[in-house]
């Protein structure tokens, strides 16, 4: 009896999905949003092209929430998704943003959006998804900001990439005021990610490579480039290895973010048009129902028997 117990409790544990994990999404300006493990083996769809009138998911973030917020660019809009399952929970923000372009969460906990439309960052209430105005605008000394296209945040310092201008612009993080610019033009930038050492690695699209701009030199001192074909969307796996997504090819490459040399692919899929990537929080996938029922319906027959 006292087996039979205990058989039905991890039973219950294994069906209630008790066991964390941790996935990467990738996301597609086809519409789709697939998930892999961290060792790259494909769980495929996580949300479907379409999936609550999505139209061209340009972003993705996951909120204090463990939900996941999804830039929907063509309607100008966030929607939010069970970060779990993927299932659909409407729109969270509207209004204010022209275009919907890559989005985050800040160090202050509020939701930031590139607003291709109207060349700016604009705030969302990260509880009501009310829009909180315009934060960083194409002003002052980062007059000509064209097409925000990524966001970062290092101490008080927020950085945008100017994907037209070819610029990386920097805000004060707490009042949106113009920072100026980083030294140097970029060629198409898009997004942008802090790695080791605090240097910042900017996705070129235009150029074909991943540059690494060193703050103590204030400059770009290297650039990743073999096997780049259209860099886009980049994340540092708990691995240390630099994972980055390659639109034109539609495949995702690994690389050595220390000194550039390209590992091989992350998986095997194909995913055109790929862009945006992340790496989800411990999330608690729930097992399918019917095989804990029929897994339950075996334990007590066997019981039965004996």
């Amino acid at each position: 009896m006292r087996l039979l117990v205990l058989t039905l409790v991890v039973h219950s544990v294994a069906c209630s999905g008790a066991l964390a994990e941790r996935f990467v999404l990738v996301g597609s300006w086809g519409g789709e949003i697939r998930r892999f493990k961290l060792d790259g083996t494909s769980m495929g769809t996580f949300i479907a092209a379409g999936t609550a009138g999505m139209s061209f998911p340009d972003g993705m973030a996951y909120g204090p929430d463990g939900h996941l917020y999804v830039s929907d660019a063509n309607n100008a809009r966030v929607l939010k998704f069970n970060g779990a399952t993927g299932a659909a929970m409407g729109t969270f923000a509207a209004g204010g943003m022209q275009r919907a372009g890559y989005c985050a969460f800040g160090p202050d906990g509020k939701l930031y959006v590139c607003s291709n439309g109207d060349n700016a960052v604009h705030r969302y209430d990260p509880s009501s998804g009310a829009h909180l105005g315009a934060f960083a605008l194409a002003t002052g000394s980062a007059s000509g900001m064209s097409y925000p296209a990524g966001l970062a945040w290092n101490g008080n310092t927020m950085y945008v990439s100017g994907f037209v201008d070819g610029k990386v612009y920097r805000f004060d993080a707490t009042t949106g005021a113009s920072l100026g610019t980083l030294n140097g033009t970029f060629n198409q930038p898009l997004y942008l990610r802090f790695g080791a050492g605090g240097n910042l690695f900017v996705s070129e699209y235009g150029r074909n490579a991943i540059a690494r701009y060193n703050f103590i030199q204030n400059r770009v001192v290297t650039s990743i480039t073999n096997g780049m074909n259209g860099p886009v969307g980049q994340v540092v796996l708990p691995n240390g290895q630099l994972l980055v997504c390659e639109y034109n090819s539609g495949i995702l490459n690994r690389y050595n973010e220390a000194n550039g040399a390209l590992l091989g692919r992350f998986g095997t899929d194909t995913l055109p048009a790929c862009n945006d990537i992340l790496i989800t929080p411990d999330l608690v996938v729930p097992a399918p129902a019917a095989a804990c029922v029929l897994g339950l319906a075996g334990l007590v027959a066997m019981r039965r028997r004996r």
